[in-house]
């Protein structure tokens, strides 16, 4: 039991960070439109996250989400990966 908390405490939450620039949805949209995706893109980071979520106040405090409400206007969590305890 005790290797399984300390697995969870060290292991991170972040799998991957994406820029908002380069990340879109599969909808077809006119050039004019992906245009303004493009440059307004780095505004917005997407965050997928996995395993099993420890609380949010260890989420939030110290990781790469914290930078990232600093600094983004929007933050998008992907949680497909995440699994309920």
């Amino acid at each position: 039991m005790f290797l399984f908390i300390c697995e969870q405490l060290s292991s991170t939450v972040i799998r991957r960070k994406l820029d908002g620039g380069s990340r879109f949805s599969k909808r077809v949209r006119l050039r004019q439109d992906m245009a303004v995706l493009e440059k307004q893109g780095p505004q917005t980071v997407i965050l997928e996250l996995q395993g099993g979520l420890p609380p949010v106040s260890r989420i939030s405090r110290g990781t790469a989400l914290e930078l990232e409400l600093g600094k983004r206007r929007y933050v998008v969590l992907d949680m497909r990966r995440v699994q309920s305890s």
